[in-house]
């Protein structure tokens, strides 16, 4: 989601900078990934006038320029050719770096020295490509800089919207949370106009029949409207935040959609079969073809916008190529509606499409906005052009009550967060949401959600709006108490078995690593040497191979035949030992498992030793490394 700065002070007059409300926001848990001036790289750069235009002597493809910024003249070096004398351009001066870094300098070319340069809106970062310099309006005031005519002495913050916050997704949503951060009012714009048109259920109707899925519609009708491009600030905003500009018309709907959050269309109403809307569901499957030319298909159950004689949109999603908005269209329908979350995510999941209007309904759109957003898109288009607005509404399910009550404790909240919170700072956070509280003495506070919080839904939901606005910073650090001793029993033996382990390396030993599982005919046979009974061992069900059929009952079967192995490999001199767990019945416990460490000596005692070195080890060796250990 991306908020320009000054777009968001419409709605609520912050004393934070934007480099403070990025912050501010992300210490919120609304993060704010980027903070970016648009004007930066314009800072050396001018609006100024082309006083004379000649063609260059010594290239026929350039041409000469005198240009004013009402302080001095310069004379410009020009590649372009869609400019004329008179026109408004921007002036890069000699030692400017524009935004695609470009280091602007004074240079002769062909012969004829160029103080600057006039620039295209691909050279200042505003488009990908350009066909010549950009030319401005004609009342824009000469000499001043270029960033804060264009409207670009700007902030742009790009928000990561978490999907249990679609309240955010919008201008209006951000500065709630900038209000209740701060304590700040939101303000709401005002949206005012005249009703000079025919009344409304003279030119249109409007019906819902599915209701469940359809809550609320609202709708306006204007009349003897003209089709053309939207004014600068419009089309600007709406460039700047990713939505590409296409009429006022079409533009006014994305503009409230980045602004409220709220989706809208726009039904050109002379395409309308009887001029009349029905909101109702798919009964069979059919074809549809969507505003981006796509047959798309519809499937029973799918929520759909009809006409007289067949669906005109799919419902939440898009609107359908049959009533676009065209250059000749003079009668439109806004409509402003609030979907059931889950039939849009359906819909949009089974046609695999996903629009920004559907990204919004399935988080959730305010139903109780939905009567202002299209006032506000009458209000808006009234400032820039002509046009009639039918006399009333159509508002069906406008008596729905949207808001709902939730039980607080603040107790339970200082038992959650483990932070004492007085009443009058649960009170305070509540009111700077605009949530109001009903405090019903030694019982739990009724604290009321406005229906544009979709994410609050039980108690724990509130205790979470403490925390994180009174500042997740200030909740104490604390740590658990334990009355467990400071080293358990398996703690020691490990110790132990460590040191052992450590006593045996220093003493030349190499530790052996070997499966746990071992062959059962292999124990059958020298499981009688070892003093221990086959059948004691625990057999598996379904070993792997035949050589692991038995969960080993002793650790010296593996070391001699790691022992077997070296002396194969002409290994003369060996001491090896494992650690590891030895697996047998066990007549009281029915099995045992056991920790074990075992060694074997092979080879002379003391190999290199001139006195008895070459002597063979025995049991006395053995017996001295075993006392060591224990």
């Amino acid at each position: 989601m991306k908020v320009l700065y000054t777009w968001l002070k419409e709605f609520v007059d912050t004393r934070l900078s934007p480099r403070e409300i990025q912050d501010a926001l992300t210490m919120a848990g609304v993060e704010v990934s980027s903070c970016r001036y648009l004007g930066e790289g314009m800072e050396d750069v001018v609006v100024s006038r082309i006083l004379e235009m000649a063609p260059h002597p010594n290239a026929e493809k350039l041409s000469l320029c005198r240009v004013t910024d009402e302080k001095r003249e310069y004379r410009i070096v020009c590649g372009a050719r869609n400019m004329k004398t008179g026109d408004v351009v921007a002036l890069a001066l000699a030692g400017a770096r524009l935004p695609n870094g470009m280091q602007i300098g004074k240079a002769k070319i062909r012969g004829q020295v160029s103080e600057g340069m006039l620039c295209s809106e691909q050279e200042l970062g505003l488009a990908e490509e350009s066909p010549g310099i950009m030319i401005l309006p004609a009342d824009t005031e000469v000499g001043n800089p270029l960033a804060p005519a264009i409207g670009m002495a700007d902030w742009l913050l790009t928000i990561e919207i978490t999907p249990n916050r679609g309240d955010c997704l919008s201008v209006l949503g951000v500065a709630r949370e900038v209000a209740a951060i701060t304590g700040e009012q939101v303000v709401l714009p005002e949206a005012s106009f005249a009703e000079t048109g025919p009344p409304i259920g003279e030119i249109a109707s409007v019906a819902v029949t599915d209701m469940n899925l359809c809550p609320r519609y609202s709708a306006r009708v204007i009349t003897e409207m003209k089709i053309d491009p939207s004014p600068p600030l419009i089309h600007r905003r709406l460039a700047l935040c990713g939505v590409r500009p296409i009429n006022n018309i079409v533009d006014i709907t994305n503009y409230l959609l980045l602004e409220l959050g709220q989706p809208m269309h726009a039904f050109d109403l002379d395409r309308l079969a009887g001029n009349r809307i029905d909101v109702r569901t798919s009964g069979i499957p059919r074809t549809f073809t969507t505003l981006d030319g796509t047959a798309r298909e519809i499937q029973s159950g799918m929520l759909l916008i009809w006409d007289a004689e067949g669906p005109v949109a799919v419902g939440g999603v898009m609107g359908g190529e049959n009533t676009e908005v065209l250059e000749g269209t003079s009668r439109i329908l806004f409509e402003s509606a609030h979907f059931a979350p889950a039939s849009i995510r359906s819909t949009g999941r089974r046609l695999g499409l996903s629009t920004e209007s559907s990204y919004r309904f399935e988080r959730g759109v305010d139903p109780s906005g939905t009567m202002y957003a299209a006032d506000r898109a009458v209000a808006l288009l009234s400032g820039f052009a002509d046009f009639q607005v039918a006399s009333g509404s159509f508002d069906i399910g406008r008596e729905g009550e949207y808001r709902r009550a939730i039980p607080f404790r603040p107790s339970r909240a200082k038992r959650v967060i483990g932070r004492n919170y007085s009443d009058r700072e649960c009170t305070d956070v509540f009111s700077r949401l605009g949530f109001p509280v009903n405090e019903t003495g030694e019982g739990p506070w009724e604290v009321t959600i406005p229906a544009h919080r979709f994410d609050i839904e039980r108690e724990i939901d509130l205790i979470e709006e403490i925390a994180r606005l009174n500042g997740y910073d200030t909740i104490p650090t604390t740590y658990p108490e334990s009355g467990a001793p400071d080293f358990s029993r398996d703690d020691l033996f490990d110790a132990e078995v460590e040191r052992a382990s450590e006593f045996l390396r220093t003493e030349g030993f190499t530790q052996a690593i070997n499966f746990s599982f071992v062959s059962g005919k292999e124990w059958e046979k020298h499981g009688s040497l070892l003093g221990f009974d086959p059948s004691d061992a625990m057999r598996l069900s379904n070993p792997i191979s035949e050589d692991a059929t038995l969960m080993r009952p002793h650790l010296l079967m593996g070391l001699l035949h790691n022992v077997e192995t070296s002396i194969r490999r002409f290994v003369d001199d060996i001491r090896m030992f494992e650690v590891g767990k030895a697996f047998g019945k066990s007549f009281l416990e029915g099995h045992f498992e056991e920790p074990r460490l075992a060694f074997v000596l092979y080879g002379r005692r003391m190999p290199g030793n001139w006195s008895k070195g070459a002597d063979p080890v025995d049991f006395y060796d053995a017996k001295g490394v075993t006392e060591s250990i224990l």
